[in-house]
């Protein structure tokens, strides 16, 4: 770990708004190559999403002490492996993880920068023993632009599993420019209809009085019982069913809210 105006290498990833309820872990690879959040989806599978850095170089010749390429390699050696592949063991390290995660059916979302087109043998192989899917492939032309302002490929990817793949509805890279956010790799995002991933309606991401966002979430299976039993009391003593009758059917006729109907 460095300390300084310089911090080589790193990841950093944000769950925003209406989904952070769902996030249940999180967590960071011990070397700072990914970072991960798990979040719930539908009762039955979770959503991993992880974002990932892996080094441009194999080998540490001609690195300087503080790149992130030196950390990485002091760390694994400190670890007991005496000569390591820093691009391979990335890849090896990263499948151990989420391995698990997809075996037990869950969905994952992988955002990495490879410093590789995803067509080379590693990046191949590497999707190839844990079935991820180029999630961009579809939406971009055959040969994409580069995503380095100094390179001439795609360096950097968004991988999925099957079920996310069925629900992506857009992909995209944002050009470098003097416009874009300040940085040397463009902008690479997809869309993917939680509707259709875990029936969450796209309004309940924006609209936190949509029906589906008030959905009970609890592993607690006394306390939700509990709380259903009370929430319907109230509901009842109140007569909530019949003053929202009552309600719609006044802005129906009338096209206006009151001030009571605004309190």
């Amino acid at each position: 770990v460095f300390h300084g105006p310089s911090q080589p290498g790193g990841v950093a990833q944000m769950i925003l708004r209406q989904l952070t309820a769902r996030v249940i872990k999180h967590g960071k690879d011990p070397y700072g190559r990914f970072t991960w959040h798990e979040t719930m989806l539908d009762g039955t599978r979770n959503l991993i999403v992880v974002t990932a850095y892996r080094v441009s170089q194999r080998r540490i010749k001609g690195c300087g002490p503080t790149t992130s390429i030196m950390q990485q390699w002091q760390q694994l050696r400190a670890k007991g492996i005496d000569n390591p592949n820093l691009q391979q063991q990335m890849l090896d390290d990263l499948a151990t993880f989420l391995k698990p995660h997809i075996q037990a059916g869950n969905e994952v979302i992988l955002m990495i920068d490879a410093n590789d087109s995803i067509e080379s043998r590693p990046m191949d192989e590497f999707l190839d023993s844990l079935d991820l899917w180029d999630l961009m492939a579809d939406f971009l032309p055959t040969t994409p632009p580069p995503t380095y302002h100094r390179g001439s490929k795609k360096i950097d990817h968004i991988i999925g599993t099957q079920g996310i793949l069925f629900a992506t509805r857009r992909a995209y890279i944002l050009p470098i420019s003097s416009d874009s956010p300040k940085s040397d790799h463009a902008i690479c995002g997809i869309d993917v209809s939680l509707e259709l991933l875990c029936g969450m309606s796209e309004a309940s991401t924006h609209d936190p009085t949509h029906p589906s966002t008030r959905t009970l979430w609890s592993t607690n299976v006394k306390a939700a019982e509990k709380y259903i039993e009370m929430a319907t009391k109230m509901f009842e003593t109140d007569n909530i069913a019949n003053r929202t009758k009552v309600l719609i059917d006044r802005c129906n006729r009338t096209g206006k809210c009151s001030v009571d109907d605004k309190r």
